[in-house]
């Protein structure tokens, strides 16, 4: 009778053990829902949206609680509604303020698919289809050699017989907008991946071999145009990352 007593006594020791846990995680989630509740909510990094357009979009409210908003969800939902929104990062001030930092898309590009011209960003996610007449269109940089699968609007683009040309094109987008000459490139043609090619302020045409050492043959092409009168057409082929000749037209 005695062992009975002691397991049953253990039995309830442990029993009371979890439910006091169980209580004081209660009453720890009933304090937190009765502070840090939302009082201002702050966007940063937008250009082309409002800070009430992404708020709305958000679904977070006045008086909702801090601890307990999913970024995730906050995150899909504004990304979801605004194609041009690239990265969504949330940030909790304490004791009411939640802070939705952005990072908008840039139309760096257009590429022609059947009879619809596609603007895209670095990543080569599809943002919009546009008019030729568009502003962004005569801004951005004309893509050519892309045999394009139909774009979906918030998804990157695709091409059906070589995944590594998109990959290859990205690349290369990213170092243009790096190094701060997207502006003066007119067109990019990666139809051969082996020797990318783009024209520079329409005097230079650019060869700049395979996707690799890109950061290193910009900063060379800055060197080589520094030399050049800016007048004299011709081509500027790169033979590595540290060898570039220009051949005069």
């Amino acid at each position: 009778m005695s062992r009975v007593y002691r397991k049953r006594k253990k039995g309830g020791k442990l029993l009371f053990t979890f439910t006091t846990v169980l209580l004081m995680l209660l009453a720890v989630l009933i304090g937190l829902s009765a502070f840090f509740t939302v009082s201002n909510v702050e966007v940063t990094g937008i250009s082309l949206y409002t800070a009430d357009q992404i708020i709305q979009a958000s679904g977070i409210q006045k008086g909702d609680n801090l601890v307990f908003i999913r970024d995730s969800d906050v995150v899909l939902k504004i990304k979801s509604q605004y194609d041009y929104v690239d990265k969504v990062r949330i940030v909790r001030e304490f004791p009411d303020t939640i802070l939705i930092d952005v990072n908008e898309s840039y139309p760096i590009a257009h590429v022609t698919v059947g009879e619809a011209i596609w603007l895209i960003d670095e990543n080569c996610k599809c943002l919009e289809s546009v008019e030729s007449s568009d502003d962004k269109v005569l801004t951005s940089i004309e893509i050519r050699g892309v045999n394009a699968e139909t774009p979906v609007k918030g998804q990157a683009l695709s091409v059906a017989d070589d995944t590594t040309q998109i990959q290859c094109l990205s690349d290369v987008l990213t170092a243009l907008q790096s190094a701060g000459i997207n502006g003066n490139v007119t067109y990019l043609d990666v139809e051969n991946i082996g020797n990318l090619i783009f024209d520079y302020n329409g005097i230079y045409k650019v060869e700049l071999g395979a996707a690799t050492d890109l950061d290193a043959k910009l900063k060379l092409l800055e060197q080589v145009l520094t030399k050049l009168d800016g007048k004299t057409a011709g081509t500027i082929a790169f033979a590595s990352g540290s060898e570039a000749h220009f051949i005069p037209d």
